[in-house]
């Protein structure tokens, strides 16, 4: 019998760099956002919850600072003002007076996940005591230098810096528990993160689970207090190389280096929009938002779209090439929903084209493809959630690896058919390599409906 084997297919990875860099200055308001998002109409902007930060002099008890940590992958994020949500009018002692009650915001680095003085900036602001009632007012600045360029994790710090007995800032915060709380808290209230810190008798502590008669055990509060970022969007990604000995059907990867902020959803309401729904439907802040993708892949070859995974700034797609001797113009494009003054801003969209083939170099004697699948038969191919694999004879072994090339399931077996079960599995292509005992293989190239 003469033994069967296939030549090797060339598949060609162009570069794809995105060249339309798009500058953002924007503000999100995370925290105060996600209150709304979660607990609305519970808590709204006419009923948010508070933290009463009082003016440092004597018996103003053991709390200085409270903020927010930030998470950041960008290397070189330029940060040109802070602000945060405060209640005005706010209590005062002293009377009005000219400029209402001071505080000031405090731009920090972050070690191991808390606070570190002294600040990178800071800046001074005032709540109105002539004002009416209102909650969500945004008080805050830019920086007198001009931006300041922070790497890796930062936070955003709020103090009372009135010099007046009795005088207070209420720094909205949100209502957040965690599963430490001392009674099982609602669903709806597991939204906390650990990015609220306190600084209490100069050391500075995580809110979370944090026992303190002024925070209770169990909550898990984060303050409403926001960067003002700038940033450049960019949509990149780096492809395999040309692959020699590779054969159609095989895995190739294709790595995202896009600007990190497309998948911060402190920083991109898109991500923050899939990290936190669904929301109460009653959310007034979802009014004519569309949440749009943040990021992802056409592969152009007829492959269902691929999205980044939420909260994921790189990931391997693997792509099972097919349907050779032809180009395909793929497309990696990323979303960012702007939020500054108005979540419902345009959405920016970054797109950029690549271009990839997979050719055959052609099966040895005259050998054809339909003879060299004829011994199986894979079916229902596209199939919903279970195929089957016919004709086989002898030892093989079946495997079975996802896009990103992990390997779902391993089965050798002696029977003349298999039942392969994908109904757990999400929707996509996958791969199926069947490999008999004298290591010969084929692959086939299967769609997950």
């Amino acid at each position: 019998m003469k033994k069967l084997f296939l030549l090797c297919a060339t598949f060609l990875w162009i570069s794809a760099t995105a060249q339309n860099n798009i500058p953002v200055n924007d503000t999100l308001r995370y925290f105060f956002y996600k209150q709304l998002y979660k607990l609305a109409p519970t808590t709204s902007t006419t009923a948010h919850p508070y933290f009463k930060s009082v003016a440092p002099v004597t018996g103003a008890g053991p709390f200085t600072h409270v903020g927010s940590v930030f998470k950041n992958k960008d290397a070189a994020l330029k940060i040109y003002g802070l602000e945060a949500k405060v209640l005005s009018p706010p209590i005062v002692v002293s009377g009005p007076g000219v400029g209402g009650v001071k505080f000031r915001l405090y731009l920090c680095n972050v070690v191991n996940g808390l606070p570190v003085l002294p600040a990178i900036d800071s800046i001074s602001a005032a709540v109105s005591a002539t004002q009416p009632i209102q909650y969500g007012v945004n008080a805050g600045g830019t920086f007198t230098a001009g931006p300041r360029t922070v790497s890796g994790d930062f936070a955003v710090l709020g103090r009372c810096v009135s010099q007046m007995n009795g005088d207070t800032v209420n720094f909205l915060r949100t209502a957040g528990h965690t599963a430490t709380s001392t009674s099982a808290p609602a669903p709806a209230y597991k939204f906390g993160e650990g990015l609220g810190v306190v600084r209490n008798a100069g050391v500075f502590y995580k809110t979370t689970a944090y026992n303190h008669p002024a925070f209770g055990p169990g909550t898990d509060y984060e303050f409403c207090v926001a960067p003002m970022v700038s940033f450049t969007l960019q949509v990149s990604d780096i492809q395999s190389p040309t692959q020699e000995g590779a054969c159609a059907y095989e895995v190739f990867t294709n790595t995202n280096t896009s600007s990190p902020e497309f998948t911060n959803p402190q920083f991109n309401f898109n991500e923050f929009f899939r990290k936190f729904r669904p929301f109460h439907p009653s959310a007034a802040i979802t009014t004519s938002f569309t949440a749009d993708s943040v990021l992802t892949w056409d592969l152009g070859d007829g492959s269902p779209i691929f999205y980044l995974s939420s909260g994921i700034d790189t990931i391997h797609l693997a792509y099972v090439g097919g349907n050779c001797n032809n180009f395909f113009t793929g497309f990696v494009d990323g979303r960012h929903k702007q939020s500054i003054y108005n979540i419902n801003a345009p959405t920016i969209l970054a797109s950029h084209a690549f271009t990839n083939s997979c050719v055959w170099c052609g099966y040895p004697d005259g050998i054809n493809e339909s003879e060299w699948l004829a011994n199986s038969k894979t079916y229902p191919n596209p199939t919903t959630g279970k195929t089957t694999i016919s004709g086989l004879l002898g030892d093989n072994t079946i495997s079975v690896y996802n896009m990103m090339g992990d390997l779902i399931s391993k089965v050798t077996t002696k029977e003349n058919s298999m039942l392969i079960d994908l109904a757990s599995q999400p929707q996509g292509a996958y791969l199926i390599r069947i490999s008999d005992s004298g290591n010969n293989s084929k692959r086939v190239k299967l769609i997950r409906e």
